[in-house]
C-alpha cells in the first residue's frame, strides 16, 4: 500500500489546500501518523478548525486512494468502504462545516452537542471493532492506527470463511448503527431549523439535509456490498462441508441414543417380566427360613444340649 501522491488529498477541503500540504510534508510513511510537534504553527494556521478534523481529512482522502488500488483483498477494500462511510459521517458535524447563511447561528449552536454524541458513538463502534480484530489484550496496541488494522484484515482474510463472516456481521452492524444515527442528525436539523423561521436558513437546512441523505445512501450502497460478500461467504465449500459434518455427527448421535433407548426398553421388559419369579423366589425362601426355626424349636425341646454346636 504505497502512499498517495500529494495532489491527490488537495480537493478535500480548498480552506485548507495550504495545511494540506503542511500535513502531507510531516507524514510518516511508515505509521501513517501525522507529527504535530514539528510546527507549533498549526494551532494558529487552523483558527476554527480542529486538528482532529484536518488529520481526519487528510486520512480520508488517503483511505480513499487505498480503496481504489488494484490487487487490494476483496475484504480488506469493504471494510476500508465501512472505514470511509464512518469518516465521511463524521465529518458532516465537524466545527467547520461551512453554513451558507448567518442566520443559521441557532443550527450552528446545536452543532457542539451532536458532535460530541456522534463521536462518542463513532469512537465506541471503532473501538468495539478494534476488540473484534485484536481479541487477545496481549497483541492489542494501546492505540492501534490504521496500518494495524489494515494488518489484521490481511491476516485474518487468509482464516475460514466462518470466521471472516463474523467479522464482515459485526462491521455490517456498525455500519446499521451509522445510518441509524444519521436519520437521527437529519431529524434533529430539521426540528431546529423550524425554531427559526428563516426562508434562507431553512433552505440551507434542506440542502444540507439532502447531503446527509446522500451519505446514507452511499453507506446503504456499501452495506449491501457487504451483505453479498457475507452471503458469498455463508454458502461457501468450507461453510457447507462444516454444516454436512455437524449434521451427520447430529445424526450419528441420534442413532446411538435410539439403540440405548432400546436395549434400555428391553432391560426394562425383562426386569416386568422377573419380577413376578423373583417375588415367588423371595416367598419360598422365607417359608424356609420359618420351616428352619420350627425344626431347631423342636429339636430343643427334644434336646437342649443339640445345637451348642450349630
Amino acid at each position: 500500500m504505497s502512499l498517495p501522491p500529494a495532489p491527490q488529498i488537495l480537493d478535500a477541503n480548498p480552506k485548507f489546500e495550504e495545511l494540506y500540504k503542511r500535513l502531507w510534508e510531516r507524514l510518516d510513511p511508515v505509521s501513517g501518523v501525522v507529527d504535530d510537534g514539528k510546527d507549533a504553527r498549526i494551532d494558529e494556521e487552523l483558527e476554527d478548525a480542529t486538528k482532529e478534523w484536518a488529520r481526519e481529512a487528510l486520512l480520508l482522502q488517503y483511505l480513499k486512494s487505498l480503496s481504489m488500488e488494484n490487487g487490494l483483498p476483496t475484504e480488506l477494500r469493504q471494510y476500508l468502504d465501512l472505514i470511509i462511510g464512518f469518516s465521511e459521517l463524521r465529518q458532516t458535524i465537524s466545527p467547520d462545516l461551512n453554513l451558507p447563511e448567518p442566520e443559521l447561528s441557532a443550527v450552528v449552536s446545536a452543532r457542539p452537542s451532536i458532535s460530541k454524541l456522534l463521536s462518542k458513538r463513532i469512537n465506541h463502534d471503532y473501538a468495539l471493532l478494534v476488540r473484534t480484530l485484536f481479541p487477545d489484550p496481549s497483541t492489542s496496541p494501546r492505540k492501534p492506527d490504521l496500518r494495524d488494522i489494515f494488518s489484521s484484515f490481511i491476516a485474518r482474510s487468509s482464516h475460514l470463511e466462518f470466521e471472516t463472516t463474523a467479522l464482515q456481521l459485526e462491521a455490517i452492524a456498525l455500519a446499521e448503527r451509522c445510518l441509524d444515527l444519521t436519520s437521527w442528525i437529519s431529524t434533529t436539523l430539521i426540528r431546529n431549523t423550524d425554531d427559526i423561521r428563516h426562508g434562507s436558513a431553512d433552505r440551507a437546512v434542506k440542502a444540507y439535509q439532502q447531503y446527509l441523505a446522500a451519505v446514507g445512501e452511499g453507506m446503504e450502497k456499501k452495506l449491501r456490498v457487504v451483505h453479498y460478500g457475507t452471503l458469498q461467504d455463508l454458502v461457501s465449500p468450507v461453510v457447507v462441508r462444516a454444516l454436512e459434518n455437524f449434521l451427520e455427527h447430529t445424526a450419528r448421535l441420534n442413532r446411538d441414543l435410539e439403540r440405548r433407548k432400546e436395549d434400555a426398553e428391553i432391560a426394562f421388559k425383562g426386569y416386568q417380566a422377573a419380577g413376578p419369579k423373583l417375588e415367588g423366589a423371595v416367598a419360598e425362601y422365607a417359608e424356609l427360613l420359618r420351616e428352619e426355626e420350627a425344626i431347631k424349636a423342636d429339636i430343643r425341646r427334644l434336646d437342649p444340649d443339640a445345637l451348642q454346636d450349630l
